[in-house]
């Protein structure tokens, strides 16, 4: 079982479109503030890679149950990972944010689609 953990931690660090974010540019435990629409958001971001053209987000989770598919990450994760990428868009206007959840337990790791982000972003420039 030990063998198994570590052949799925190793295939999460060499997920190709997050492996940067665990590599040596990247930041651990970024703190993060901004105002979006009046609101202030503010939070720490457990793993990010700050490149040119675009910020990429990870956060961990430990939940014992962890979801099978994006489909069902619960909202208040879709909405933690929306505030982020909403912040980050204030910090950082002419890159791409890029979110995903690492589910420690599992472990596995899932990009959450741009549509997504967006549908739960709209909470903080429409609302």
């Amino acid at each position: 079982a030990q063998h198994e953990m570590r052949d799925l931690a190793l295939r999460v660090l060499d997920t190709p479109e997050f492996s940067d974010v665990f590599g040596p540019d990247s930041l651990a435990e970024v703190p993060m503030a901004a105002t979006v629409a009046g609101q202030v958001i503010a939070g720490t971001i457990d793993r990010m890679l700050i490149k040119d053209d675009a910020i990429t987000i990870v956060d961990f989770k430990t939940a014992r149950r962890p979801p099978s598919a994006v489909d069902s990450i619960p909202e208040s994760i879709l909405k933690q990972m929306a505030a982020y990428a909403a912040a980050l868009e204030v910090i950082y206007p002419e890159r791409t944010i890029r979110a995903g959840v690492l589910y420690t337990q599992t472990p596995q790791l899932f990009e959450i689609p741009q549509e997504l982000i967006a549908l739960h972003k709209n909470v903080f420039v429409d609302g």
